[in-house]
């Protein structure tokens, strides 16, 4: 699975490459026309996101999925905010780390 992953992004409009995933996360203070742009721009179809502190509270346009405050024990958990975007593992979950727009490869062996 290739993911873009999205968070802390201040522009209003897609403005980077194109390419191919199959899903955009994106994880906080990311303009939800953006985060549309962002799936036509690598042809996805589906787009997870949660909000972030600097987000509206009002709903998500319908095309996306909203996460914000669901619990779950993943093996994998992408996330924004911290400003950074590194990658570190807290027991037992790989916790990458995401500032501005990223790809994640997800195969097998490490997902």
């Amino acid at each position: 699975m290739r993911i873009l992953a999205l968070a802390d992004i201040d522009a209003t409009r897609w403005k980077w490459e194109t390419g191919a995933a199959d899903v955009v996360v994106s994880c906080g203070d990311v303009p939800p026309e953006l985060m549309l742009e962002a799936a036509e721009a690598y042809n996805c179809g589906r787009i997870l996101a949660v909000k972030g502190n600097h987000d509206s509270a009002a709903p998500f346009p319908e095309r996306i999925t909203d996460l914000h405050l669901r619990r779950a024990n993943p093996k994998i958990l992408i996330h924004g905010h911290q400003h950074v975007s590194k990658e570190t593992e807290v027991e037992g979950t790989r916790v990458i780390g995401v500032c501005g727009h990223r790809i994640v490869d997800l195969t097998a062996e490490n997902s």
